[in-house]
């Protein structure tokens, strides 16, 4: 056993005399590759007494120290192993720390690769840490631990140009962590940092790192009410993902599709259902028909996983667009009955409509209703407040849908 420690230390090694990051930091891995981690938890149970600091000290050099914490890294294997999470996470914190000072002190960028598996491991290993101190009755607050030393991490490599390439993957398991402990708020340092001309070349990074930052930086635009905004960075991330990443693709969509829906861009049915986005179903035909009380019936009935996706208030805000399908429909059955005064819409009557279809709203906020409604160019005209009528755009005599009063709402995504 002893001499099959000796071979993986011997080959950790020569990746690190060779500057092999990809192959180093495949040997630091703990939470995503079982390979190393099993065969050094299973030498280290086999033999307790083993004295690993002598072991591991033939890793160093004159130019790089990091055998001792490779030591303490086996350790941290070994507890991860065993399943106590909490010591796996303490002892990570050690050799991650010492990891992370001699590679920052490294000249070339070799290191980052290895940069990258240890702030990766130290949200993952601080997750179960949590929920083991979570069962056990204690306070979780490793995540929030395991956040200042990423944070700590990123703020060390922004000053090198050459060591920037790690920084967008640091920023990402930061994104995914303050997203857990709801501290949203302090993302914007990173996208401060992150966005400055010049920093780095965006196009550059690995796309799957891409895709990650504008899907969160495009949620963070939800959540600002800047719909334009993320519909850029949510739409950069699904045309970017791998087609084959299905259940990434999945998660784009549910916060792209009511981004999309509030511009009045539908998706088809058929997209909905490839992706298991069932939910969205009724709140598409609500739309498309003009049926507030299917809007409604839908958000309640999805109402916990809308809440928890954190797009319910924007599914709510939808009713908007629902509005404008039942203006439209009141123009056009006043287009059958006269079609030169198809134009003029007495606000009484789209306040009786609204009656009759359950919409429980006074005579002043179909006024407030329909002035959002040409403010967000959803209908083309103005409110005539004397005579109490909506005056719309005249439809030109062969004119297209973009000539009328209701410029092109619903195409498919």
């Amino acid at each position: 056993m002893a001499g099959e420690l000796n071979r993986i230390i011997m080959a950790f090694a020569n990746a690190v005399e060779a500057k092999d990051g990809g192959k180093v930091a495949e040997f630091l891995q703990i939470s995503k590759s079982q390979r190393i981690r099993e065969r050094v938890g299973l030498i280290l149970d086999r033999n307790p007494k083993i004295d690993l600091s002598h072991f591991c000290s033939i890793v160093d050099t004159a130019i790089i120290t990091i055998g001792e914490a490779l030591a303490v890294h086996f350790r941290a294997m070994q507890a991860y192993q065993r399943g106590c999470f909490v010591d796996a996470y303490t002892l990570l914190t050690q050799s991650s720390q010492a990891f992370l000072s001699e590679f920052r002190n490294q000249e070339t960028m070799w290191p980052l690769d290895c940069i990258k598996v240890l702030v990766y491991d130290l949200r993952m290993v601080a997750t179960r840490a949590d929920k083991e101190l979570a069962m056990q009755g204690k306070l979780p607050e490793k995540l929030t631990d395991a956040g200042r030393r990423m944070m700590s991490a990123f703020s060390t490599l922004t000053g090198t140009k050459a060591k920037r390439g790690a920084t967008l993957s640091i920023t990402c398991q930061l994104f995914k962590v303050y997203f857990k402990l709801n501290t949203v708020n302090l993302c914007r340092h990173l996208i401060n940092t992150m966005e400055k001309p010049n920093f780095y070349d965006f196009n550059l990074w690995p796309a799957s790192e891409r895709v990650t930052y504008n899907y969160y930086t495009g949620r963070l635009e939800v959540l600002n009410d800047n719909f334009e905004m993320a519909n850029k960075k949510l739409s950069y991330a699904l045309a970017h993902c791998h087609r084959s990443h299905r259940s990434n693709i999945r998660i784009i969509l549910m916060y792209l599709v009511p981004v999309k829906a509030s511009t009045g861009v539908l998706p088809s049915y058929e997209l909905l259902k490839a992706y298991h986005l069932y939910e969205y179903i009724d709140v598409v035909r609500a739309i498309r028909s003009g049926d507030v009380r299917l809007l409604k019936k839908a958000l309640l009935r999805h109402e916990d996983r809308f809440l928890k996706a954190g797009v319910y208030l924007v599914l709510e805000k939808l009713e908007t667009v629902v509005y404008r399908q039942i203006i439209k429909r009141i123009y056009l059955i006043q287009k059958q009955r006269d079609a030169d005064k198809a134009h003029l819409l007495k606000l009484d009557v789209i306040h009786k409509a609204f009656k009759w279809l359950s919409v429980d709203i006074d005579f002043e906020e179909v006024e407030c209703i329909m002035s959002t409604l040409i403010y967000k160019g959803y209908v083309k005209g103005y409110i005539s407040h004397k005579n109490k009528v909506v005056v719309l755009k005249k439809e030109p005599a062969g004119g297209t849908s973009k000539d009328g009063p209701f410029p092109a709402i619903g195409a498919n995504m």
